[in-house]
């Protein structure tokens, strides 16, 4: 359970990451007609380069945490019907069981009606 999970926060952080960057370079490329304003072309990208790894990470830890409710409900709603299905079939077996023992009773009565 405990790898499953570590593989999934891995993909979901390599998936964030990817989805960030495509549409980091579709920003870019919709903005190279335009004129950028003077800054200092040093300060604004090391401080994006440090929050999107940030950012995804947050996200990803949210899918993952989310992922693990929705599994943890499954598995709530499996167990939920499994007992279902348990106490549904013990139920038909003491029916079964009933119906045997009725047939048991009226065949030992025939036996001994035929024995007479």
């Amino acid at each position: 359970m405990k790898k499953s999970l570590f593989v999934a926060a891995v993909a979901a952080i390599s998936l964030v990451a990817c989805k960030k960057t495509e549409a980091e370079a579709t920003a870019v490329a919709a903005d190279s007609t335009a004129v950028a304003p003077a800054t200092d072309s040093t300060a604004a990208p090391a401080a994006d380069s440090t929050a999107t790894p940030v950012d995804a990470a947050k996200d990803a830890a949210t899918d993952v945490k989310d992922a693990a409710k929705d599994v943890a409900t499954d598995v709530k709603d499996a167990a939920k019907e499994v007992q279902g299905a348990a106490k549904d079939a013990a139920s038909d077996v003491k029916g079964a069981a009933k119906d045997a023992a009725g047939a048991v009773k009226d065949a030992a009565g025939k036996v001994e009606k035929a024995v007479k």
